[in-house]
């Protein structure tokens, strides 16, 4: 809570400093950093109001990348205090915005982001799509980082709604690519997820060894949180 507090002081000062000096861009971009220490300390109300003023400063600069980070700011907010058809109906309007700027790197963020509230809802086939839509995105721009982690995120919801073979070939695909790239602490939290499935199906030795493994990648990591 400190860090938060010394944060949110550091980004009023900043905002204070840039209003007079007509940056309006930089003003929002820290509009939204304050936005989201609020949101984050609790504070819904406060962070709603900051988020429809920088909405509303890119929206008479018709600054349409703005105005979709934003309004992923304020769908996420909602989606956090347990707003999910206003959270969806921000989402989609962020995401028709971010296709006309042409951005896929935030489209495919904003579907996943999409398809988590779509899953609060109970539209299962709708977030199967659009996670569908995340994963095809991040593998033809070859953002091999970003297809494991939105891997990794239709997983969980296989996951959760119980399909575990599709969540075990999703979680595979994406422990692959961590391995490629070398990267420890996802490896280690993709393999601990197999080894949970596993156990779930009853196969009890196959889910040890995954275990094992999540384990030693957790030593090496010195990342005591992940233990189980």
């Amino acid at each position: 809570m400190g860090d938060q507090k010394k944060a949110l002081e550091l980004e009023r000062q900043a905002a204070d400093i840039l209003r007079p000096l007509n940056k309006p861009a930089a003003t929002n971009k820290v509009l939204n950093d304050l936005g989201l220490t609020y949101s984050y300390m609790g504070n819904k109300s406060q962070a709603l109001t900051i988020f429809e003023a920088s909405l509303a400063s890119a929206r008479a600069r018709n600054d349409l990348q703005q105005q979709s980070a934003t309004l992923n700011n304020l769908a996420q907010t909602h989606s956090d205090f347990g707003d999910s058809r206003q959270a969806e109906a921000l989402y989609s309007e962020s995401l028709a915005l971010i296709r006309q700027v042409g951005d896929r790197y935030q489209e495919a963020g904003t579907l996943s982001n999409l398809a988590m509230v779509y899953h609060a809802l109970g539209e299962e086939q709708k977030a199967e799509d659009t996670l569908g839509q995340a994963v095809t995105i991040r593998r033809e721009l070859a953002d091999r980082d970003g297809e494991a982690i939105a891997l990794n995120n239709l997983a969980l919801f296989y996951s959760d709604t119980g399909e575990l073979q599709k969540a075990l070939d999703s979680y595979d695909r994406a422990l692959s690519i961590f391995k490629e790239f070398d990267d420890l602490p996802e490896r280690g939290t993709t393999l601990n997820n197999l080894g949970s499935i596993y156990r779930h199906l009853g196969m009890n030795d196959r889910a040890q060894l995954y275990f094992e493994q999540a384990l030693q990648i957790r030593e090496q990591t010195n990342d005591d949180d992940g233990r189980t």
